[in-house]
């Protein structure tokens, strides 16, 4: 069964912004390097993954003190700056927070993690709505039970909001999740009351932890990794490693208005996959798509599947092999509607694929370099297209908007396409087909978030806030 994109109809309602008009480049870091002495590099492609460059090798001339093994992919926040973090390395060789600047390719320490205050960071940070960058800390802090911290960019200032303390969670991973509530979710990989890990929120506003339920094995999943996802029905949708009825993994959906957790589909070895890895992406249909690390015709390699989030019925796609095996990070889609995500393969060193929905093809796009993050899409340095005619013609208002907003064109600009993706990557929203010259969008959820416009001659991209 194929996964559709689909043109999504909003009701058309009211208008500005400067745009800002180059081409696109994915971004991405490698916890190994391409070149065989760095211990991981930061590095980009074109956007369609090809020409793949490496920008800043880790180690290779500061013997570890900027960091290295960089197992989190990066962030760009409102400054345009990319920001992620190291595994290892740095004054405590505990990890480090860094910024890279595409604008001029420099590359800037930010930030020594601590033992007492957090260690081994080993997922991205995201940007909030109030500006500032959030994370986990797999180690350290009470126990060496992890840390969630925040990092002003304004003033680089690095501060401890929870300390893990087993009962309420241990040895935090994944992307963290702001919901359209305005507060973050995430996951412990162990801790809680069972031990098998938890699923907690914070709020920004009063600064507190609340820990929202204990995973339970059976009943809803042990050891949950990966992101979090918010559907378009305001739920929150994850996996769980292990766990559920077969012992292969969970997927659970969180109810935010009933406060409720419940396993929807449990993984069965060969006929769907098991060990699910990454989180789920949701595909402008509606449906949700991930992959899991083993399971499939070839008992070893893994799947692509496809989640309906109104059944909690499960379609295996694709079945993986040899050639791309045993996926280590979940998908991310790009301007093109392709999906690409990291793998292991049989020489361990790995790369990344791409995954065509339409011909449900799987192919090697950037080989070796042992990838554990996710690409991000960010605009490159290269700007082909004149900026004062596009300006002219195409307006996005009101911006900061409360609610819609509406994507205006001049009446002499024929737009083929138009894709919405957050500042983690992930493509919310695809328009195709478009005869109205005026669209309305409408995202769930504050944050910062970036308009594609799409014509027969070149593209552009805008930057929009909802608040």
């Amino acid at each position: 069964m194929k996964a559709k994109l689909l043109f999504v109809v909003f009701i058309v309602g009211l208008f500005t912004t400067s745009s800002w008009s180059q081409t696109l480049e994915l971004w991405s870091t490698s916890s190994a390097g391409f070149d065989g002495v760095s211990h991981g590099c930061i590095y980009k492609t074109d956007a369609n993954a090809n020409n793949m460059e490496v920008v800043y090798n880790f180690y290779s001339n500061d013997g570890g003190l900027n960091g290295y093994s960089p197992s989190a992919g990066l962030v760009q926040a409102t400054n345009k700056k990319l920001y992620g973090n190291c595994f290892a390395g740095g004054e405590n060789d505990c990890g480090v927070i860094f910024e890279y600047d595409p604008a001029n390719n420099t590359f800037t320490k930010k930030y020594d993690f601590v033992e007492t205050e957090g260690k081994k960071p080993r997922t991205s940070m995201i940007q909030a709505s109030n500006g500032r960058l959030y994370g986990v800390a797999e180690k350290g802090g009470i126990s060496d039970w992890g840390t969630l911290f925040e990092y002003d960019i304004e003033n680089d200032q690095y501060i401890v909001i929870h300390y893990f303390n087993s009962s309420d969670g241990r040895w935090p991973n994944g992307v963290l999740l702001q919901a359209n509530n305005g507060k973050l979710y995430g996951c412990a990989n162990a801790g809680g009351a069972m031990g098998f890990g938890v699923l907690f929120e914070f709020d920004l506003e009063n600064n507190e932890y609340n820990l929202i339920e204990s995973f339970n094995e059976a009943a809803n999943g042990k050891g949950p990794t990966g992101n979090l996802i918010q559907a378009n029905n305001g739920k929150i949708y994850g996996t769980a490693t292990v766990g559920g009825d077969y012992y292969n993994g969970v997927i659970f959906e969180y109810n935010i208005e009933e406060d409720s957790l419940k396993k929807v589909f449990d993984f069965n070895w060969a006929e769907d996959g098991r060990y699910p890895i990454g989180g789920l992406l949701q595909l402008a249909d509606g449906s949700l798509i991930g992959l899991t690390r083993e399971g499939g015709d070839d008992n070893l390699a893994g799947i692509i599947y496809s989640f309906n989030i109104n059944n909690h019925s499960l379609t295996k796609l694709v079945n993986l092999n040899d050639a791309v095996r045993n996926p280590r990070t979940g998908f991310f889609q790009a301007s093109n509607n392709k999906l690409y995500a990291a793998y292991t393969g049989t020489t361990y060193h790995g790369g990344i694929f791409e995954y065509d929905i339409e011909n449900e093809e799987a192919t090697i796009k950037v080989p070796g370099g042992l990838p554990y993050s996710k690409w991000i899409e960010i605009e490159g340095n290269n700007d082909a297209i004149d900026e004062s005619v596009l300006k002219n013609n195409i307006k996005l208002y009101p911006n900061p908007t409360n609610g819609l907003a509406i994507l205006e064109f001049d009446k002499n600009i024929k737009v083929l396409q138009v894709n919405i993706w957050n500042m983690e990557g992930k493509l919310l929203r695809n328009y195709q087909d478009i005869t109205s010259q005026k669209l309305t969008l409408d995202i769930t959820g504050n944050g910062i978030y970036m308009v594609e416009i799409i014509t027969k001659e070149s593209k552009t991209v805008l930057k929009f806030i909802k608040e």
